[in-house]
């Protein structure tokens, strides 16, 4: 299991994780120096029977929410710590926002310091969470009252990490190409480069060839590491080291990431469903600046607000967000977005569409497609596209967004019923709309016969002008 820390700077999650694991994780010179964490700090503990916790430790200054947002992807609960003597911060708040709107639905809140108040103050403290985690996805979130120099609550802690760690993340095997975003890139001597990451997705193994999504160089996993360890290989839901063969540690730093050749795709056109967080004061308007954070990585982006609308605080709209440069994306990847001078959270959502088509501000949004992209199952999605196109779906395209592998592919295909037209550039049609054609087809072949007995057929490039144009020839 993965857990990341969050809250205001100074309520004790370095210190909690270095109790909880024996690692300190501020290593940076600054970092001891100043009595603060910068960035993002790993650890790990052994709870015993097998089961081994990674945290991530993030960074909670107001100007470091950046670093805070690249260690929260991906994790599979949040350690939220709150400090018995301050209570709810500014950062507090702001990290709770961050993790609803990353789909984070298990978490623990750590009240620590308690040696330093009394239990009425205690009390407080915890009434005052649970009324703020009310209606949201962690609101029956366990709270333990813990003192990281007396040890009290301690062992409570553990025993929830330990049991919540029992339920791992699991994905249908072969499914899904591997992918991972880099969070930390250094060089070791004699072993050369070397990435750290959360698995996202997939499977990778000690000689697999991997390419790095900004500049598309192609590298060779050298060896690998789990917790310290050698190991042969790392899955979804692991954090793991990669030593890289063919590329510079300057060229793979965060905001990359290391992934499977064949998902290689870049685009600054992303269709998503974006919600505004209910605390902003004005709503999000058409063309407003943002900073988006998806993955580790951080770009500027103009929302595409259809027609003459806005998102109003706390509600959720289908937009488009274009962006300054091309970013990594696929669908269902989460992401937060900050306001122009990137000091303020204004809300998040979910990519749908990572290669989405040009959008007239004026045009009828295709809604239905839309939200056929947020049903639970790759299968159901293609399924709804495929009934709402009247030119068929780009097999590929969709395979390459969703990061689905050949077998993940075939897979999803079996549970659909259509016909799949072309090889090189297969597209997946509606069985009424393939029928159809084949009817036009016979339609055109006895009309041509008709009018040109002596002729021994009708080209292929003319069936194809007259009834398939909008279909590729291939």
């Amino acid at each position: 299991m993965i857990v990341a820390t969050a809250g205001h700077i100074d309520h004790g999650k370095t210190s909690l994780v270095r109790f909880l694991t024996g690692i300190e994780t501020d290593r940076l010179p600054e970092e001891r120096k100043r009595g603060i964490s910068i960035d993002l700090g790993f650890a790990h503990a052994d709870l015993g029977d097998g089961v081994v916790v990674s945290f991530i430790d993030v960074p909670g200054h107001e100007r470091f929410v950046r670093n805070m947002i690249a260690g929260v992807n991906g994790i599979d609960a949040a350690l939220i710590v709150i400090a018995a003597d301050d209570g709810l911060m500014p950062q507090t708040f702001e990290h709770l926002r961050i993790l609803e709107l990353l789909d984070v639905r298990q978490a623990a809140i750590a009240i620590t310091k308690i040696d330093k108040v009394t239990s009425q103050r205690v009390e407080e403290v915890v009434a005052s969470i649970n009324q703020e985690l009310m209606g949201t996805l962690i609101q029956n979130a366990t709270v333990f009252p813990i003192s990281t120099k007396t040890g009290d609550g301690i062992p409570a802690l553990k025993e929830w990490l330990r049991m919540h760690s029992v339920h791992r993340r699991t994905e249908s095997e072969g499914m899904y190409r591997f992918r991972m975003p880099v969070d930390r890139a250094f060089s070791m001597a004699g072993s050369g480069t070397v990435v750290t990451g959360t698995v996202h997705a997939g499977i990778v193994k000690v000689g697999d060839r991997l390419a790095i999504s900004h500049s598309g160089d192609l590298v060779r996993v050298r060896g690998i590491q789990i917790h310290g360890a050698s190991a042969e290989s790392a899955e979804c839901g692991q954090r793991c080291a990669l030593n890289l063969t063919g590329v510079e540690v300057s060229d793979v730093g965060r905001g990359n990431w290391v992934q499977d050749p064949v998902s290689q795709t870049f685009s600054n056109r992303l269709d998503v469903k974006l919600k505004v967080l209910s605390e902003e004061e004005k709503p999000l308007s058409h063309w407003s600046m943002l900073h988006v954070h998806i993955g580790t990585a951080a770009v500027v982006a103009r929302v595409v607000v259809i027609a003459e609308g806005c998102i109003q605080p706390g509600e959720s709209m289908y937009v488009q967000l274009l962006t300054d440069k091309p970013i990594f994306a696929l669908h269902g990847d989460r992401f937060i977005v900050r306001d122009e001078g990137g000091s303020r959270t204004v809300g998040g959502g979910i990519v749908l569409d990572p290669n989405a088509p040009k959008r007239s501000r004026r045009a009828i949004l295709k809604i239905a497609e839309l939200q056929s992209y947020e049903r639970p199952s790759a299968a159901g999605i293609l399924s709804g596209l495929i009934d709402l196109s009247d030119t068929g779906v780009n097999l590929s395209l969709f395979s390459q967004s969703m990061n689905l592998t050949e077998i993940g592919l075939k897979r999803v295909l079996k549970d659909i019923d259509m016909v799949v037209l072309g090889k090189s550039n297969p597209l997946g049609v509606n069985r009424g709309l393939s029928e159809g054609m084949v009817v036009r087809v016979l339609d055109q072949l006895k009309q041509f016969h008709e009018n040109h007995p002596k002729e021994t057929g009708v080209s292929i490039a003319s069936l194809h002008r007259e009834v398939a144009k909008r279909f590729s020839k291939d």
